[in-house]
């Protein structure tokens, strides 16, 4: 005789789904593997257009207006200083919380939560690139001997995404003062980054089953 308990019970709505090899139900938009609950190719697939709205869009926003403000480089050092610091404020002090509001919003009702911190922390680690790729741009007009390189804008983009991916590849340094003091400011950013990164995973552990 058959053991009953050898195959999934039939209910009125149809058969229990099978479990899948990686811990979840087939065709399920995640799945259980070591304890992290991760999407599965079928939930990076639903979520990739949610993600192009949520991240890519508002990185994009921010990389052409930050590639298209003025660097004031040609100006007096306090018109410098009022531009720069009005600019920055404006993003940090403005777009930056309602942005980051927003995005609370969206995680307290979100069925992915996890997607939605991600989103949150890709576009704030674009807005922390552009600014100081902004910043050292500046810092390069107003002083050319401030990097071992001319700060154009592709030098600017690059020395900011080497800092802040902590490769230190050492062909652009710092040599003044403020380049230095921006340079250190940026990798205490990074860290406090990297610190929300590991934050939002360790969150998306699947929660014990009874």
């Amino acid at each position: 005789m058959d053991n009953p308990e050898s195959e999934p019970e039939a209910t009125a709505a149809g058969p229990v789904p099978l479990p899948s090899a990686r811990g979840g139900s087939a065709g399920a938009a995640s799945a259980v593997v070591g304890g992290m609950r991760v999407p599965t190719v079928i939930g990076v697939v639903r979520y990739f257009p949610g993600f192009l709205l949520g991240a890519a869009i508002p990185s994009i926003i921010i990389l052409v207006a930050f590639s298209a403000a003025p660097t004031f480089a040609g100006g007096t050092a306090v018109q410098l200083l009022v531009g720069e610091s009005i600019f920055i404020v404006f993003w940090l002090a403005l777009v930056f919380p309602l942005y980051l509001n927003r995005q609370i919003r969206r995680i307290a009702t979100s069925d992915h939560p996890q997607a939605t911190w991600l989103e949150a922390l890709t576009v704030l680690g674009t807005l922390f690139l552009a600014i100081f790729a902004h910043i050292y741009r500046v810092i390069g007009g107003a002083d050319g001997g401030s990097f071992t390189e001319p700060m154009d804008m592709l030098n600017s983009y690059y020395y900011s995404l080497t800092v802040l991916s902590t490769l230190g590849l050492g062909d652009i340094a710092p040599i003044t003062t403020n380049a230095k003091i921006f340079t250190m400011a940026q990798i205490i950013c990074d860290i406090a980054l990297i610190g929300l990164v590991l934050k939002v995973l360790s969150s998306a552990r699947a929660p014990d089953t009874k």
